[in-house]
């Protein structure tokens, strides 16, 4: 759909959200706070969330078991 949503890792509770108006292609990397993800038209697009604390897919790929 294009969106990004940010939940609370204990509640579920959204967080935050954004529209980036484009389909997304992969799920997007989180990095120091950045959400970075790619479209399926091409684009690249950050996020920055504010939160610096939010490091926990600093990588494309593999399943969610490096979460932790």
């Amino acid at each position: 759909s294009g969106e990004v949503l940010l939940l609370d890792r204990e509640s579920g509770k959204q967080r935050g959200r954004w529209d980036l108006g484009h389909r997304i292609r992969s799920q997007p990397v989180v990095d120091h706070g950045w959400i970075y993800a790619g479209t399926e038209d091409g684009r690249f697009i950050a996020l920055d969330t504010g939160d610096r604390s939010l490091t926990c897919w600093p990588m494309w790929g593999g399943g969610a078991e490096r979460n932790g």
